[in-house]
């Protein structure tokens, strides 16, 4: 039987309420554009690189199991999105999957620092490297815990993200960051629609209720009342199309310089419980994804990635963490080609065997501030 009055969710930490008029200065962006959502910022970036490229039919390369916002990105700039398995038990895309799909209509290729293990950015990048096309490193699921951290970047245009359930969230908006000066000339007020930019004390301090309430939400006992509403579906995944690109309001512009400086300074004692878990449960249920990654350097994880050797196991698991009142998820259960919403039109039918073990494989774990060793404990426990 699940634990009664209590659920911890899949992620989320407090945003801070607390406004500063100082916009956020990225190091190592020569350009940094504040817009309405991290999928805005992705299709600026697209039809910068479009403008870099001037590719008569142009394509963009994704990963097969990838967030279908990189599919709002592509479709919204009348693109073709062109998928890339993984390799196995990797969130890195396969590089001969991408050598064979490059060509002359190639404006980008769009590589996701997954959870807070980047790709092999610079492996790409020496693919790329006699081509005008761009590398757009997709960072929304982190964000670099110091500015120092921020040197790590390798894209050409970097993309965040400060929805609900990033590292920073402000509940709204992105940032694309150009980091290439060959892309410098190319002026994305150009191709953003503006938006009321006026600040409001009306609208800060509705601003600031909803701030409030959301942490209430996100604490254990107020997501266990939402997990039992009906109406509210609490995780799903499905694809959106992106009606515009518009700047970022900038009454959730002012909460952003505050939160950022709250995530950088936050401990996410998580991170540094793996020997916990890898000491509760026999190690031959699944693996510690961020160990076996060669390019994880002790980056601050979204969520605990583990790859459980099928899926039975897995699902065994993810049954026994809720029912510890525990927020494990399997993130996208699905290869882009079967997320919900997805239109059948916009993608090639064909297998992605890796990608598709993958999504059948992973399971998350929060790693955010309501999660304790107890937590972790007790869903171990009913599995071993």
């Amino acid at each position: 039987m699940r634990k009664i009055f209590g659920r911890i969710p899949p992620v989320g930490n407090p945003i801070t309420i607390k406004t500063s008029n100082e916009v956020p200065v990225f190091p190592g962006s020569l350009k940094t554009y504040f817009l309405n959502s991290g999928t805005a910022a992705l299709a600026a970036g697209l039809q910068i690189a479009q403008q870099h490229c001037k590719a008569k039919k142009p394509e963009v390369i994704i990963p097969a199991y990838c967030c279908p916002d990189l599919l709002s990105a592509i479709l919204y700039n009348d693109m073709k999105p062109v998928l890339v398995d993984f390799i196995p038990d990797k969130p890195y895309m396969d590089l001969n999957g991408i050598e064979e799909a490059l060509n002359e209509n190639t404006v980008a290729v769009i590589a996701v620092n997954f959870l807070g293990i980047p790709e092999r950015f610079r492996e790409i990048k020496q693919l790329l490297q006699d081509m005008p096309t761009l590398l757009i490193e997709d960072s929304c699921q982190w964000f670099p815990e110091s500015d120092e951290a921020f040197a790590s970047h390798e894209g050409d245009l970097v993309v965040y993200s400060f929805g609900k359930g990033k590292p920073v969230c402000v509940l709204g908006g992105g940032a694309l960051s150009i980091r290439k000066s060959a892309c410098e000339k190319y002026k994305v007020a150009d191709i953003v629609g503006e938006k009321n930019t006026s600040l409001s004390k009306s609208t800060s301090l509705f601003n600031r209720t909803k701030y409030l309430l959301y942490n209430i939400a996100i604490s254990p006992y107020a997501y266990w009342l939402l997990e039992l509403t009906p109406f509210i579906k609490l995780g799903e995944t499905r694809f959106h199309p992106l009606t515009s690109i518009e700047t970022m309001n900038s009454n959730q512009l002012i909460f952003l310089k505050n939160n950022i400086d709250a995530y950088q300074n936050r401990s996410l004692h998580l991170c540094s419980n793996k020997d916990l878990t890898k000491n509760s449960i026999e190690p031959t249920h699944f693996i510690m994804l961020n160990d076996e990654c060669p390019t994880y350097e002790n980056q601050h994880l979204l969520r605990m990635p583990l790859l459980f050797k099928n899926t039975s196991k897995r699902e065994r698991f993810m049954a026994a963490a809720n029912d510890s009142g525990l927020g494990a998820s399997a993130l996208y259960s699905e290869v882009l080609l079967g997320i919900q919403d997805v239109p059948d039109a916009a993608l090639a039918q064909q297998a992605f065997t890796y990608a598709e073990k993958f999504s059948k494989s992973l399971l998350t774990m929060p790693t955010h501030s309501y999660v304790n060793e107890s937590h972790l404990g007790s869903a171990f426990a009913k599995l071993n």
